[in-house]
């Protein structure tokens, strides 16, 4: 039997909002990609991924992260990392104010703004468009809405910051959180057409003081809705930057449903790379035990 120093961490929580739960394994035992696969399988429907933090042994980075969801082995996880990041900085007598971390994506470098911000800042990974061309109507019977509600503002694009990521603009805010998928009819809709996750999202705020709302659902993952997350939304502020859709100055985007208590992902704009930040609350603190 092997044990492994767990957490579950909620992510980007605002005050009212419970962000998006990760686990957050560090292990003390040298565990098999089939372990990790196994343990996001066991987690599901508890986390939507699993992460492992490890020493990096090759010298490139302080710290190797590996993610998991209940299906596969993920390229990058900006929750997670977030989660994984805040929880070790924290909690530990590094007060670099940079890190690095290797994931298969790259060297990414870490922000530690905890004394400053009670925040992580996470350099997502650079950002790949894809010249795909998507139908509305199509789109809109995937995500069960009126092609109406899809606006005209922004092209359907695919991005890949770690996720082939579907971004789709709609009207209103009332048109992202009335958004109600079936899960089997997206699902199948994404693997036709090479995609993880779609991104919804509209200007139209429930709080002036936050730029977007967004709601991201990830069936090419196992699951339907990510209630918060770093990846898909720095696809989102990669393509409005290359759009000269924003100034590139600090924002905050809004996430989820519930579009008055949202879950709160920070943004800002650094050496031509997006970062994305928050902070994380512990859940449960102990051991996970395989079997």
């Amino acid at each position: 039997m092997k044990r492994c120093k767990f957490k579950k961490m909620d992510v980007f929580a605002g005050d009212k909002s419970y962000g998006n739960p990760a686990a957050v394994f560090y292990p003390d035992e040298i565990l098999t990609s089939d372990e990790m696969q196994k343990i996001g399988y066991e987690l599901k429907d508890f986390v939507s991924e699993a992460v492992f933090i490890f020493n990096d042994d090759s010298g490139k980075a302080d710290y190797h992260l590996r993610y998991f969801s209940c299906e596969k082995e993920v390229p990058f996880c900006g929750h997670g990392t977030v989660g994984a990041l805040y929880d070790l900085l924290k909690s530990s007598e590094d007060k670099r104010p940079v890190i690095t971390i290797r994931t298969m994506k790259g060297i990414l470098e870490i922000e530690n703004r905890i004394n400053t911000e009670d925040s992580v800042y996470v350099t997502a990974p650079e950002a790949v468009f894809y010249e795909y061309n998507f139908n509305t109507k199509e789109v809109a019977a995937a995500l069960n809405i009126d092609s109406s509600a899809i606006s005209d503002k922004y092209q359907l694009k695919a991005v890949n910051v770690g996720q082939d990521i579907l971004l789709v603009s709609l009207n209103t805010i009332e048109d992202v959180v009335s958004c109600s998928p079936d899960y089997d009819t997206i699902r199948k809709y994404c693997l036709s057409h090479n995609i993880e996750i779609v991104n919804i999202f509209t200007d139209d705020v429930n709080y002036p003081s936050n730029m977007l709302h967004t709601r991201v659902f990830a069936p090419g993952f196992g699951y339907l809705e990510d209630p918060a997350t770093g990846s898909a939304n720095s696809a989102l502020a990669y393509f409005l930057k290359k759009k000269d859709a924003w100034d590139g100055s600090p924002f905050t985007i809004e996430q989820g449903a519930d579009k008055a208590n949202p879950s709160l992902v920070r943004i800002i704009f650094k050496n031509n790379r997006i970062l994305f930040g928050g902070k994380a609350k512990t859940r449960i603190d102990g051991y996970y035990f395989l079997l």
